[in-house]
């Protein structure tokens, strides 16, 4: 049986809007983008700036306990642990 050529990979027409759709759509999908985006984006930056504040952190205590240790000559081993005064 031979089936015929019914056009199964042919693509539908492109359908051209006016300017004033497209502007309007452009815009519309534009605003919804940043709606989106901009409060995920603004999380994003506000754990990597809480995450470094705590590395920097972790890292100054103990180097503000050895100073303070060589400046004043007193030895407080907790104060390698939290951040000092």
């Amino acid at each position: 049986m031979d089936v015929p050529n019914v056009g199964w990979n042919a693509s539908p027409p492109l359908r051209q809007g006016s300017f004033a759709r497209n502007l309007f759509t452009f815009l519309g999908l534009l605003f919804l983008n940043l709606l989106i985006s901009i409060p995920i984006l603004a999380t994003l930056w506000a754990v990597w700036a809480s995450l470094t504040a705590v590395a920097v952190s972790f890292a100054a205590a103990p180097l503000l306990a050895v100073t303070d240790y060589a400046l004043n000559s007193t030895f407080y081993p907790t104060k390698f642990s939290s951040p000092s005064r």
